[in-house]
């Protein structure tokens, strides 16, 4: 639930730096209500718990054809869904290792949780 809670204002930040853009969030059922109703989030895609959420949800995903996809998580699933969305810019924070999965890599500057307006 915290990374949910930490990660919408990343919204805000697309839509002011990013005119016109649509910002699509994922998360998992249980903490859609974290996120329903967030100005700055034009659509909410839920994901179910097990493999077949995560099949389902990638086929969602490439219908969606989307330009970015932003893996905030780093997990295996994310890192999954982020590498088969078929996204122009499959974007994450750099990493020691694992960074295939994208092809924007940011540096981080802070380490923990930090929200920052």
């Amino acid at each position: 639930m915290g990374d949910v809670l930490l990660s919408t204002p990343l919204a805000e930040a697309i839509k002011k730096n990013k005119k016109n853009s649509e910002v699509h969030f994922l998360t998992l059922v249980p903490f859609k209500d974290i996120v329903v109703g967030n100005p700055y989030i034009d659509k909410v895609l839920l994901l179910k718990e097990g493999l077949l959420g995560e099949f389902d949800m990638l086929r969602i995903i490439r219908k969606e054809k989307y330009d970015a996809v932003i893996d905030v998580q780093r997990t295996g699933r994310s890192k999954r869904i982020t590498l088969f969305s078929f996204a122009k810019s499959k974007i994450a924070f750099k990493k020691p290792k694992e960074n295939f999965y994208y092809n924007t890599l940011i540096e981080q500057t802070t380490h923990g949780y930090t929200a920052f307006e």
